[in-house]
């Protein structure tokens, strides 16, 4: 990439025409060239050779494919749990739009699992990856960093501590299982977040 590829650009400036580039992030193929979507600084990630607009002002964060996100468990039947989407993991500013996630009985982890209830519970905070976003956001946690980071005992709404391969309720001793996510109770939930108080 050369000085002169840096450049203030405005949406609909050509940044390069369509064999030249591909595009990326703050840009489209119009068929014809690459064109910029928002104002920003036009970049050319060599590796790729795709044209780049990082944004001159701040723009919301947006979900896409493969990101991973955290969310609350809302609702649970035996092949599906709904979940809301919190966060995209490392943004700290709120995702606008539609938030409500769904993640699939088979797509929940690698082993089988016959109903959603036995790995997860309303309330539990978890680590998922994006598998699509439209028409709707599906989710799964079936990978290694998928999984619960925060649960609530099931009889007295007090934060699960990892035990083992188990979670164990401080104030009742109720002993529960989820399907944790390798660093459990260890991640930072996002800014205002209190699982407690969003589920007393």
């Amino acid at each position: 990439m050369t000085v002169k590829d840096k450049r203030l650009v405005f949406p609909g400036d050509v940044l390069a025409t369509s064999e030249e580039l591909l595009p990326g992030p703050g840009s489209h193929d119009d068929g014809t060239n690459v064109v910029a979507t928002r104002i920003g600084q036009f970049e050319v990630e060599p590796n790729e050779m795709r044209a780049v607009v990082k944004p001159h002002t701040s723009v919301p964060p947006s979900l896409r494919m493969g990101d991973y996100v955290l969310g609350q468990v809302t609702m649970i039947k035996p092949a599906m749990a709904g979940v809301e989407v919190l966060a995209i993991e490392d943004e700290p500013r709120p995702i606008p739009g539609d938030t409500n996630g769904t993640l699939h009985v088979s797509k929940i982890a690698p082993k089988y699992v016959r109903d959603v209830g036995e790995e997860y519970r309303l309330g539990d905070v978890i680590r998922a990856r994006v598998m699509s976003v439209k028409p709707s956001i599906q989710l799964t946690t079936d990978d290694q960093r998928g999984g619960c980071i925060k649960a609530l005992c099931s009889r007295c709404r007090k934060g699960l501590v990892k035990i083992g391969k188990g979670l164990e309720c401080p104030n009742c001793g109720r002993r529960e299982i989820r399907n944790m996510a390798p660093d459990y109770g260890k991640v930072k939930l996002p800014t205002g977040l209190s699982v407690e108080k969003q589920n007393a």
